[in-house]
Parts: structure tokens; C-alpha cells; sequence
């Protein structure tokens, strides 16, 4: 067999076991994006039976928790938005009563 044709089924063979080896890490790619998901689904459903139980223990409902987060949230956001103005209101207020 001369040099060339040689070289050729070298790289042949190599072309072949890279491309099983892709093959491979893309099944592997595959099956651990699938293991992600399981787990972040586990874990959102853990989540939501701690968040049930305390509304539970507490006899709330969700529906509470929402008006509750978003008062909240309403009242850092006006906070946060008067420039300083908010703040200032506070003192003066907490001057007039504190007196």
C-alpha cells in the first residue's frame, strides 16, 4: 500500500471516532438539559408545598400573599421614586410629632 492511501484511512478511522465521540456528548448534552429541568421542576414543587404550608399555619391564601407582596413593593417603589421629597415628608412629620 503506498503512503497516501495510508494516510487516508488514518484519517478516515479519525473522522469516524470524532464523529461518535460528538455523537456521544450531544446524547450526554441532552440527557443532562433533561436532568435540569427535572430538578428545577422538584424544586419548584418543593417550594410551592413550604409556601402552602405556611399559608397554612398562618390561614392565609395565595391571593393574600399577592396583595400583601404588591402593597409592599408599591410602598419601597413611592419610597424610592420621591427623590429625597418622601424622606423629607417623614422627617417633618416625625419632628411635629415627636415634640
Amino acid at each position: 500500500m503506498n503512503q497516501s492511501r495510508i494516510l487516508q484511512d488514518e484519517k478516515a478511522e479519525l473522522d469516524a471516532q470524532i464523529a461518535a465521540l460528538i455523537s456521544q456528548s450531544e446524547a450526554k448534552k441532552e440527557a443532562l438539559e433533561l436532568a435540569i429541568v427535572k430538578a428545577r421542576n422538584a424544586e419548584l414543587a418543593q417550594g410551592t408545598l413550604e409556601i402552602q404550608a405556611v399559608l397554612k399555619k398562618f390561614q392565609m391564601s395565595m391571593e393574600d400573599m399577592g396583595t400583601t407582596v404588591t402593597a409592599s413593593a408599591s410602598k419601597g417603589k413611592a419610597m424610592a421614586s420621591g427623590n429625597g421629597s418622601r424622606l423629607a415628608e417623614l422627617r417633618e412629620y416625625y419632628k411635629r410629632h415627636a415634640a
